[in-house]
């Protein structure tokens, strides 16, 4: 049966994506599904739709909704100046209104019932010219339109709309008085003057639709200054009665100061009127709305003062006013519809942001919450989203998709790193697992965007390796939880808590001391304090004891992230910043929290304590006590962060310690280590082929008597299984920022792109050696395939109830003497082929590669551009860093001499005598508590040889998923097609940092021993050999050398894997039996195993030999084993660091 497990870190992400730009106006409203729709006229004056699209890289795709009109004026360049949006709540099809400018004169277009389905949306809408026709009357010229307004009202199963468009009178007078005109789409004339008795200035009112109770038609509220005088008054379309007699306006009485006014249509179809003033929220009910009415004060609060921008949106069951205020806070309240005119209904209204500009929302229609969208004073356009469970709020950016390589959003992110294994602790690629949430929340699940909804749970397939990743943006301590369940087996689950991580550290937390001696380390390696030198004693004091309350309150609370619906049986004393009464004003915990974000300087007590089994956190600001209960994790993770506010802790830092940072000096010594590593070895290879087939058969005299003595081997000792289900508990290897760069690089390598181009061969004596492997292929394919068939059924499909040694006896049955005769054959021919080929090489490994992300990341760490090798040494070296620090207390590399020696030796043979001639380093283990390191226990001290081969062995546990994800990239593509040139490279490039423990041997004390030197040669034969198959699928040509390498090397190279991997199986056989037998050395003799046996599988990939579904099958075999090497691999690295 699949396992689970999962591991979530608070951490810096990366998108390669552009941000929305701050457009000049944005109306939002909700897709039937859910979803955002986005409409804005960006600052190229073009009108927008942004979809919120799921399964998607971005979440957010835009489409150009006004260009396609300029083909209705001969090609003219369009300029959207304004728009308005009207949505039927009972339908959700929605109109459009936009104005245009074209040549200096403006046009109205209307585009009417448009679906709300994003589907609809994705190739434009279509538009209706509605030119100027009002009977009697002449166009002023040009024709100026100052404002569009437009209401749907909804009315059976259709609507009636309600579109107003205000004109300039006369273009170019200062006065800029206006004509109003009410529009009819659906009759002639289309523009219908609106007769006032009074005149209005454009700039000088605030206007929006309404339709009263007992009206016939619906009409305008107008709001500001009117004849010189500030009114507000309500006018109808026309005179129901009598069409040529102006209708009858009445005015509304304004309460004193007020600034804004705003509309809110009702399920009737019939309009509520909020007015803001500097003493609170009034509303007009849908009853008072005659000639000198007076309004009702709802809300008592001065957080309205001075409100310039007044929305208001009554949809299902809630009705919400939201607007900005002097000191630019963005400010809302919200009541039951139906319940506008009962003042008690309505909830306090607080700030939910600050620095406000602009902003649009809606009320979610599939759970009763806020979704709103805002400008920020400096920033791009923000998304917060209320969740209907908890109340609390989440903020995202809105992305789109990038138009250049080095387009990059940088973000924090609770990222959570799933691993599906099989019984036997093996990674079980394609795995279908679902994820389901209790409450909604936006997330990228591998790199595609989705909404997890907790009406259905989503559906998704792990990825090759068995990994599914999902990262939630965030820019506070708060995550949403979420289960993660095998789709086969609905009993098996993980709840996780991407929070989980944060709230552990925070337990760590017992006293003032403990808080004050918290450092934290910076991503250059510095080391500070991580509260301020100004904090005073007393409040943290009152922080340590509010961080260890609020932790104990987080076991009490639901693990799926839901709210706590009855009290807990747990007792605790209160915590108190200083003396507070507890009598407070109830308020969503969500709202609170949400305010405190930005007014936490503000508050001048706060208590967390326990009434009636609930928790709750009670702040006094500006002499009001607010109350909100502490009734889920995210509430407590607000909390938290409101602590930490309240001392001044810079964001970063709290990051660096609850969270994740890496310490990039670190990581790019270890990357320049292993870097110089697989580049002087890659240069000793190509400089000694031409030795090697000499070497080649002097140790093949060794391997048919080897082979043989195979099936005297004992058959006791642990079976392979046993060994595999430890090996995926090892600590940090499945942690997010262990695999970062692997999820990187497998979700923006379809955009990568290179200069690198391999050269075509054209060497007149490739022909007669093509020609041998042609016939060596076509010889032995039917017994190759026997071979593999039998490999399969005898030892693949009971590998994890076999020892290794009974392997060796299976395989001494299967493998003929004839075939290993055949086998050095095949393996000579092969290196006259390298001989011709293999100069280029290293220039493969050191040609630049164009990645979105790690190549610009990568030039800002090491100042370096990014090549194919960088890409896979960073693969390898952020993971061998990191885990060896999580050991050893200490980095792999420090910044010293020896070190740098490494790194600028020139030549293979140098750098082995530095590793194996140069001092051992003192190991010190990480003891303790996260926040302090006590490094009292030193390990025997290390030989840089064995530094070395850790990490190695770490990295390529990392370098066998790699070279499976680009592998299974490759296999996907379509038969007979070129491989693009960054794909081969990638797939070379990640099998030297895969096979990399097989380097290590060169530093083995006794370099005569036949094995050694059967190791070190089918090595060099192996990367050959890779570097060719790269060469192979990348160049094109239809006649000569080339296009034979191309036809005989498809049917050539599965063979010679096979003969590769047989040989190199003989080898890791002998260094095992001449080991001392220690953990490291069973575990990379069985990882060997693993490798071998995968590589003498691959004729069994070929179509055309074994069928389809059989070389379907194989080659996920393949995948398989590379990564189960892979895990043996980093267990043999943790066993070195523990020996």
């Amino acid at each position: 049966m699949s396992k689970l497990s999962c591991q979530s870190e608070l951490m810096q992400n990366q998108k390669h994506a552009d941000v929305m730009a701050p457009d000049i106006a944005f109306e939002v409203v909700q897709a039937t599904t859910g979803e955002a729709l986005f409409f804005s006229i960006g600052t190229d004056h073009v009108f927008y739709v942004t979809r919120e699209v799921s399964t998607t890289a971005t979440g957010w795709n835009r489409v150009d909704l006004s260009s396609t009109l300029s083909s209705q004026h001969g090609g003219t360049l369009i300029v959207a100046k304004s728009f308005a949006i009207a949505q039927n709540m009972k339908t959700q099809a929605f109109d459009v209104a936009l104005t245009v400018t074209i040549a200096g004169a403006d046009y109205l277009y209307l585009s009417l019932g448009n679906s709300s389905a994003p589907a609809a949306w994705s190739g434009g809408i279509t538009w209706t010219s509605v030119p100027f026709d009002a009977a009697g009357i002449t166009a002023p010229t040009p024709l100026t339109i100052s404002d569009v307004y437009l209401m749907q009202i909804p009315s059976g199963s259709s609507s009636v709309e309600n579109c107003f468009v205000d004109i300039i009178r006369t273009p170019g007078d200062p006065l800029k008085e206006l004509d109003r005109y009410y529009i009819s789409p659906s009759s002639s004339p289309h523009w219908n003057r609106h007769t006032l008795a009074i005149d209005l200035s454009s700039g000088s009112i605030q206007s929006c639709l309404g339709n009263r109770t007992a009206d016939f038609v619906p009409g305008i509220y107008t709001f500001g200054s009117i004849s010189g005088a500030q009114e507000l008054i309500f006018a109808p379309q026309f005179n129901a009665f009598r069409a040529n007699v102006p209708p009858s306006v009445s005015r509304l009485t304004l309460p004193s100061g007020a600034t804004a006014i705003a509309s809110a249509l009702n399920s009737s179809g019939v309009t509520n009127l909020f007015v803001a003033a500097p003493s609170g929220l009034y509303l007009f009910a849908t009853n008072n709305q005659g000639d000198l009415a007076t309004p009702l004060q709802v809300i008592n609060s001065s957080v309205f003062s001075g409100v310039s921008s007044l929305s208001a949106l009554t949809a299902g069951s809630r009705t919400a006013v939201w607007g900005i205020n002097t000191q630019a806070e963005l400010c809302y309240t919200s009541c039951p519809a139906g319940s506008e005119a009962t003042p008690s209904s309505w909830s306090i209204p607080v700030p939910i942001c600050t620095g406000a500009e602009g902003f649009a929302f809606y009320l979610n229609s599939q759970a009763p919450s806020n979704v709103l969208f805002v400008h920020l004073n400096g920033q791009e356009i923000l998304q917060l989203s209320q969740d209907p469970v908890t109340g609390c709020w989440s903020q995202r950016s809105i992305l789109i998709p990038a138009t250049a390589i080095d387009d990059v959003f940088q973000y924090y992110s609770f990222t959570t790193h799933i691993q599906v294994t099989d019984a036997n602790g093996v990674s079980a690629p394609n795995t279908p697992v679902s994820l389901s949430v209790a409450a909604p929340v936006s997330v990228y699940v591998n790199n595609v965007y989705y909404v997890l909804s907790p009406a259905a749970a989503l559906q998704i397939t792990a990825d090759a390796t068995g990994v599914v990743t999902v990262v939630q943006e965030t820019q506070t301590l708060q995550g949403a939880c979420f289960r993660v369940t095998l789709s086969a087996s609905p009993s098996t689950f993980v709840d996780v808590n991407p929070m989980s991580n944060t709230f552990q550290t925070l337990s760590t937390i017992k006293s003032a001391d403990d808080l004050s001696s918290v450092k934290v380390t910076t991503a250059s390696g510095t080391t500070k304090a991580l509260l301020p030198a100004s904090a005073p004693a007393a409040d943290v004091s009152a922080a340590a004891t509010a961080i260890s309350q609020l932790v104990q309150v987080s076991t009490t609370l639901p693990s799926n992230g839901s709210r706590q619906v009855t009290p807990t049986l747990q007792t605790m004393s209160a915590v108190k910043l200083q003396a507070a009464s507890f009598a407070g004003i109830p308020i969503s915990g969500g709202d609170v929290l949400q305010w405190l974000g930005d007014a936490w300087k503000d508050a001048t007590n706060f208590i967390v304590e326990e009434v009636n089994g609930f928790w709750h956190l009670v702040v006094t600001i500006a002499g009001e006590v607010y109350d909100a209960i502490l009734d889920s994790l995210s509430a407590v993770a607000g909390a938290f962060q409101f602590v930490f506010n309240k001392l001044q802790v810079v964001w970063e830092d709290l990051v660096a310690w609850l969270g994740f940072i890496f310490e990039w000096d670190d990581i790019v010594r270890t990357h320049k280590v292993m870097k110089n590593i697989f580049r002087l070895y890659a240069q000793q290879a190509v400089s000694q082929i031409s030795t090697l087939e000499s070497q080649v058969q002097s140790a093949f005299s060794q391997l048919q008597n080897t082979v043989s003595g195979w099936a005297g081997l004992p058959s006791s000792g642990p079976t392979i299984g046993s060994q595999t289900s430890s090996s995926s508990q090892l600590p940090g290897s499945n942690s997010p920022q262990t695999n970062w760069a692997l999820y990187q690089a497998k979700s923006n390598f379809s955009a990568s792109t290179t200069s690198f181009s391999p050269a075509t061969p054209s060497s007149s004596a490739m022909d007669q050696i093509l020609d041998q492997l042609q016939q060596m292929a076509t010889q032995e394919e039917s017994e190759v395939v026997t071979m593999v068939n039998q490999i399969k059924s005898e030892i693949v499909d009971n590998i994890y109830t076999l020892t290794p040694n009974e392997i060796l006896q299976k395989l001494s049955g299967i493998i003929a003497n004839l075939f290993l005769a055949s086998a050095e054959t095949l393996v000579t021919t092969l290196i006259q082929l390298l001989e011709i080929i293999m100069s280029g090489l290293v220039d493969m490994l050191d040609a630049p590669l164009e990645i979105p992300i790690l190549s610009s990341l990568y030039e800002s760490i090491s100042g370096d551009t990014l090549t194919f090798l960088d890409l896979f040494c960073l693969i390898g070296a952020i993971p061998a860093t990191i885990l060896f620090k999580l050991e050893a207390g200490s980095a792999p590399y420090p910044d010293n001499s020896a070190t740098t020696a490494l790194i600028n030796a020139t030549d293979f043979s140098t750098l082995s005598s530095l590793l194996i001639n140069g001092q051992p380093v003192s190991a010190m283990t990480a003891k303790g508590v996260v926040t302090t390191l006590d490094l009292a226990a030193t390990k025997t001290p290390r030989k840089p040889t064995d530094i070395a081969s850790i990490c190695l062995n770490a990295g390529a546990y990392y370098g066998s998923v790699a070279l499976d994800i680009f592998s299974a990239l490759k296999w996907a593509l379509e038969e007979g097609a070129v491989v693009p040139v960054p794909l081969s490279a990638a797939c070379f490039a990640s099998y030297l940092v895969f096979a990399a423990p097989a380097l290590t041997s060169y530093w083995a004390p006794d370099q005569t021993d036949w094995w050694i030197k059967m190791n070190n040669v089918i090595s060099d034969v192996a990367i050959g050999k890779t570097f060719l198959d790269a060469v192979a699928v990348s160049i094109t040509a239809n006649a000569g050398v080339a296009a034979k390498l191309i036809n005989v090397w498809k049917m050539a190279s599965p063979i010679a894997e096979c003969c590769i991997n047989l040989v190199w199986l003989v080898a890791d056989v002998g260094i095992y039996l001449a080991s001392q037998n220690q953990l490291a050395d069973i575990v990379t003799y069985i990882g060997a195993v693993f490798f071998d046996i995968g590589g003498m599988l691959a004729p069994g990939t070929v179509p055309e030999w074994v069928g389809a579904d059989v070389a379907v099958l194989i080659f996920g075999i393949t995948e398989v084993l590379n990564v189960a090497y892979g895990g043996m691999s980093l267990e043999a690295a943790f066993a070195m660091m523990n020996q």
